[in-house]
């Protein structure tokens, strides 16, 4: 009579164990997103935001989703255009970007939305050099108009 107690026990202990993972269903795009800004508060968004310029190198090869606003600008003699999404703070008094490339590379000011357009950005970190200064930009960059 024991055995058969034991034995019962254990194979609910094996049944509830294996129904416990029927509920947690991730989709392969979501496991791949290290830090996602979406799920967070907008004073989180910043302060995130801010730690990412501040220290990124923690971010390299890290995917990182986020939405914002999409803003453009050039370098000083316009030759060359850097896309990114603008997050403000929870007041909206103070706002921060990152710079992000598309996934196949393009710079054309053609392949981008408008400034102030709404987009949703997934991309991977990476730091790059330019003029002897450090920058830190999302590559391979997938873009979403948001609506």
């Amino acid at each position: 009579m024991r055995i058969r107690k034991m034995t019962a026990l254990i194979l609910c202990a094996l049944i509830l164990s294996m129904a416990a993972g029927c509920g947690s269903k991730t989709t392969e795009s979501s496991s791949k997103i290290d830090v996602d800004l979406t799920r967070m508060s907008s004073t989180m968004v910043y302060s995130e935001v801010n730690n990412i310029l501040l220290n990124p190198q923690d971010y390299v090869d890290k995917t990182i989703k986020m939405e914002g606003e999409m803003a453009v600008y050039t370098n000083k003699d316009q030759s060359a255009y850097y896309y990114t999404v603008i997050v403000a703070d929870a007041t909206a008094c103070c706002s921060q970007g990152l710079e992000f490339v598309l996934a196949n590379g393009s710079t054309a000011l053609s392949d981008y939305p408008e400034s102030g357009t709404q987009v949703s950005v997934v991309g991977k970190g990476e730091t790059y050099d330019e003029d002897g200064t450090e920058y830190f930009h999302l590559v391979q960059s997938e873009l979403t108009v948001k609506e």
